[in-house]
């Protein structure tokens, strides 16, 4: 049983530090002056940290100036400093983070006691962390006469720092994709997150989201395309082939049977004449027995001299009955040998030819497809949504009861989302609806959330909205008092902004009462004054709770004219003792 008490008091033990340190970093707990102090921070951060959430405090109340940065690369976070130049004990804070704790999404505090002690530190750099989709370049400050540090970005390379501020420069270079590491300047290590070309056309080189790069086919062909045979090439841009050298597979050869266009096949007399030949000689012929060279029989004539005086047209070596067709690729009209011409595609698109959609186009010399814009597979834009408000900051009385709040979530999506679902403190509130919701594009599905029991204490929680990997939140705070006239209610976009971002006419409901009205409900501040979004009416209309003291100030004064008039009736009837005694002496004398 004791091992049993021992273990669970460990497990609560683990839990609570666990919330307690939800949030935490790598800072060391000593710095040197003027030292350059970088941390990362771990835990389940949800949301991006702002400048505005960071504090320096030193002995415990006076606030520092420190040159700084925080910021989210890649999937970390991290802060950077310039430690104070005096020494003595110091406290970083950053206020309102939202992470997970124990589970679920809430807003906490990170703080960090440090000593800044010893000699000044012989150099320090500005900034402490690099993000950058271009060249850079980082200062170092040099507190002594002289030194040399050692930087291995974009390659191995000593710098010699004079007193005073250095800047030395990184190249990015031709860098594809992401680079994200530490770089050694000297003493530090400074994480980075590089966002470099997507890719390089005309390196011989495929990368990024290229297909393909001069000579580098990325192992495809005219065959692996569908083509009998040729060249294949890569497109201007390297991200599509040019398909114009490759050869579309020959036509199968039609069945050779007896025909107009095949008399030589007709071998019998009936079938020749059944075809339109004239047989004699045991042949089918194409025009009569002692026809010659005229109008009539221009496949007779023999030479462009004769073919022109029976009225027939040479070209190819033969004299012709009609003119020569005319084909012209790029007049939008397929005809010929060509595959298409421009826009006209013999009814052919990206579908017909294996691809999933896209837009099919014509080669240059209409001889073969166009296939750059033909997509292989269908991909579908994320879900984008926001939470209205995303921000709500309530001060209320502490005989309040249980609270409630409501919110909406616009759809800014190209489609409907589906399955929306919420992650939150099930514990200490409740959200409505919250199964099986769907909103169309640009649609608002409108929500209340509630705290389950009237606050005690100060209240701080978020709500996280997923819809697939993408996820928005809510953050709201409650404050007490007992001050009536400290009650506001303010709203804000996200937790960047400081105070109210609405227009009164932005909220639901919203509207400014007279000055001899009341509000029936908590007053919102707006960015063009104090907002009501319930009803605005005057004391007597039940505008408010005033009647209430109205009625008991009423009952109060009729319960004290009641006793007056008892009292009153009381005194006439009975006489005091002391004038009865008076009035029997009177009698007896």
């Amino acid at each position: 049983m004791k091992k049993l008490v021992f273990f669970a008091g460990l497990v609560v033990l683990v839990m609570l530090v666990q919330g307690i340190y939800a949030v935490s970093s790598d800072l060391r707990d000593s710095y040197a002056p003027k030292e350059t102090m970088i941390g990362e921070f771990s835990g389940g951060i949800l949301a991006p940290i702002a400048r505005e959430q960071v504090s320096v405090i030193r002995d415990g109340y006076i606030d520092v100036a420190v040159e700084y940065d925080i910021r989210k690369l890649g999937q970390g976070y991290y802060i950077w400093l310039i430690s104070p130049q005096n020494t003595g004990n110091y406290t970083l804070k950053v206020r309102d983070i939202i992470a997970f704790v124990g589970g679920v999404p809430d807003v906490v505090d990170y703080e960090k006691e440090f000593i800044v002690a010893g000699e000044i530190v012989d150099y320090s750099i500005n900034p402490g962390f690099v993000f950058a989709s271009d060249d850079f370049e980082i200062a170092a400050t040099l507190y002594e006469s002289s030194k040399t540090i050692e930087i291995d970005f974009p390659e191995v390379r000593e710098i010699n720092l004079v007193p005073g501020t250095n800047h030395i420069d990184f190249p990015i270079g031709d860098l594809i994709g992401v680079y994200s590491a530490r770089i050694s300047v000297g003493r530090y290590s400074v994480p980075a997150y590089i966002l470099g070309e997507e890719y390089v056309c005309g390196d011989g080189q495929v990368d990024g989201s290229e297909v393909c790069d001069e000579d580098d086919l990325g192992g495809e062909s005219c065959i692996s395309k569908g083509y009998a045979g040729g060249t294949l090439s890569c497109a201007e841009g390297c991200l599509s082939f040019d398909v114009d050298g490759c050869e579309l597979p020959e036509e199968p050869e039609p069945e050779q049977v007896c025909g107009s266009e095949q008399l030589e096949l007709c071998l019998t007399e009936y079938n020749c004449t059944n075809v339109g030949g004239y047989w004699y000689n045991k042949t089918c012929n194409l025009y009569e027995e002692g026809a010659e060279c005229d109008s009539e029989h221009v496949g007779l004539c023999l030479t462009p001299g004769t073919c022109l005086d029976a009225e027939g047209y040479w070209y190819n070596e033969i004299c012709n009955k009609f003119p020569e067709p005319k084909q012209k690729c790029g007049d939008n009209i397929s005809e010929g040998n060509e595959t298409c011409d421009g826009e006209d595609l013999e009814g052919k698109n990206c579908s017909s030819l294996g691809y999933v959609g896209g837009d099919l186009g014509c080669s240059k010399d209409c001889l073969s497809y166009d296939i750059g814009q033909c997509v292989l597979e269908i991909t579908f834009a994320p879900p984008r949504f926001m939470i209205n408000p995303g921000v709500i900051r309530d001060t209320v009385l502490v005989s309040d009861e249980i609270l409630s709040y409501s919110f909406g979530i616009v759809n800014q999506g190209e489609n409907e989302i589906e399955n929306l679902r919420f992650d939150y403190d099930r514990n200490r509130f409740i959200i409505s609806p919250e199964e099986n919701i769907s909103i169309g594009v640009n649609e608002t599905a409108h929500f209340n959330l509630a705290l389950k029991e009237s606050p005690r204490n100060r209240v701080r929680g978020v709500v996280v909205a997923y819809s697939g990997d993408v996820y928005e939140y809510l953050v709201f705070t409650v404050n007490l008092t007992s001050d009536a006239g400290q009650v506001l209610r303010e709203y804000s976009k996200d937790s960047t902004v400081s105070g109210p971002s609405y227009y009164c006419s932005e909220l639901s409901g919203g509207k400014f009462c007279s000055p001899d009205d009341v509000c029936s409900t908590t007053k919102v501040a707006a960015i063009d004054g104090l907002c009501c979004t319930g009803e605005c009416g005057s004391a007597s209309s039940g505008g408010s709770k005033s009647w209430i003291g109205y009625l008991l100030g009423g009952i109060v004064v009729l319960v004290i004219i009641i006793l007056f008039v008892k009292y009153r009736k009381t005194g006439k009837s009975k006489e005091s003792p002391l004038k009865a005694r008076v009035s029997g002496i009177e009698k007896k004398l």
